[in-house]
This record gives C-alpha cells, structure tokens and sequence, in this order.
C-alpha cells in the first residue's frame, strides 16, 4: 500500500500534512472551524456529512476571491473533516491557500502560512 505526504515548503519552515488519513481531523488547532472540528490524532471520528461539492466549492473560492485577490483563482480542491482546502493561484503560480466549509460555502484565506515556496509529493 503507498502513503502519500505532502510536504509544504512555508517561508524556509517544513509544514508536513499527511493526506494519508493517518490522523483524523485537520492541519488547524482547535477552535479554528468551530467545537469539534478538529479531532485528535487517530481518533475515529465521522465527517459530517457536506452538502458543499468539490466544485461548488472551487466556486465559491474564485467568487471570493474576485474581490480579495483580483486575477487569482482556486483550484485543487481537497478534502478535509468538514471543509475544502484550495490553492490559490496567480499568474500560474501557487501564492496561497484558502478553505471553504464544507456546510455554509464560507471562505476564509490562509494568512497564517508566509510565502508559499514548494510543495514536494511523496510515496512511501
């Protein structure tokens, strides 16, 4: 069975997200999306269930994004426990991130990260 990691390179800091599902819940601490959200490591924890799509979601991430970051956009949608993480694009190069809930369509920028640098894929 292959594991997938990425690994994001965020203002000469490593952020490791393992999209492997290996820990239940986010990459956010508590309180970020609400009570309960966030689940702690391996827990087995149900996703609720979310009415937003992938698309509806890179939807409402370039609608937002028309008046916060002209000529950006959003894609590449993933999903997380309650919510989609996009990356933000401009010019044809990642700037950003920013995620939409998975229940309201609210969108809400990534301003915590720094530059983004590289994303680098690996198989284990």
């Amino acid at each position: 069975m292959q594991q997938r990691d990425r690994i994001l390179v965020v203002a000469g800091t490593l952020l490791v997200l393992v999209l492997a599902l290996l820990i239940g819940g986010g990459v956010m601490g508590p309180g970020m999306m609400g009570p309960g959200m966030m689940a702690q490591p391996r827990a087995q924890v149900l996703a609720p269930p979310m009415p937003i799509s992938p698309e509806e979601a890179v939807r409402r991430a370039n609608q937002f994004l028309e008046g916060y970051l002209p000529r950006a956009w959003a894609e590449d949608p993933k999903a997380f426990y309650g919510y989609y993480t996009l990356h933000v694009l401009r010019d044809g190069e990642i700037t950003g991130m920013l995620s939409v809930h998975g229940q309201s369509g609210w969108v809400w920028p990534h301003t915590w990260h720094g530059a983004f640098i590289q994303e680098l894929e690996l198989t284990r």
